[in-house]
């Protein structure tokens, strides 16, 4: 099936992936790809502060802390668990102290636990 005339469903689909793994939320209901600064790595307590601010024609990225000479620059893309990482962005990180485990008690866990 093809989105347009010269398009294919696949190659819309593999151009949408690139966009929603790479872009930045700008203003309200925006995204923005903006070069160089998609190749910042996830960190869950990264050194930037994002969204970027927009001023004027342009992005700017500031620091959270004090970055040293050398130091890698990186970014919090979401407080999220391994599992939305993995879903969307293609990577998990270890140690995530934003991960998650969710239990599910039956009527024998639940008195054990209260007793």
């Amino acid at each position: 099936e093809r989105i347009a005339a010269n398009v294919s469903d696949a190659a819309f689909r593999r151009a949408r992936q690139l966009v929603d793994t790479r872009s930045f939320a700008v203003r309200t209901d925006d995204v923005a790809l903006i070069p160089l600064m998609d190749m910042m790595n996830h960190h869950p307590f990264g050194n930037t502060a994002l969204p970027p601010e927009e001023e004027g024609d342009y992005y700017v990225l500031r620091a959270r802390i004090p970055i040293r000479k050398g130091e890698e620059i990186t970014a919090t893309y979401c407080t999220k668990g391994n599992v939305e990482l993995a879903l969307n962005y293609g990577f998990a990180v270890p140690c995530n102290p934003f991960d998650e485990l969710c239990f599910h008690f039956d009527e024998r866990m639940e008195s054990a636990v209260e007793s």
